[in-house]
């Protein structure tokens, strides 16, 4: 599995959860946090990173 693939399936998997989600849960602040992360990181492998934290609070 690629970079890419590893990222297009967590960019799928957090838009799933973000759908789903019926209201801001107590992590808000930790989400918004990574989310400013992710625009700030220039490397494939660290975007993956900060989307898989995501993935993480959402679960």
């Amino acid at each position: 599995m690629s970079y890419k693939e590893i990222y297009d399936f967590h960019v799928q998997l957090l838009h799933t959860y973000e759908k789903n989600e019926k209201h801001q849960g107590p992590y808000q602040r930790d989400i918004d946090y990574f989310k400013r992360q992710f625009f700030l990181t220039e490397d494939v492998v660290q975007k993956i990173f900060v989307l898989n934290q995501l993935v993480k609070i959402h679960e």
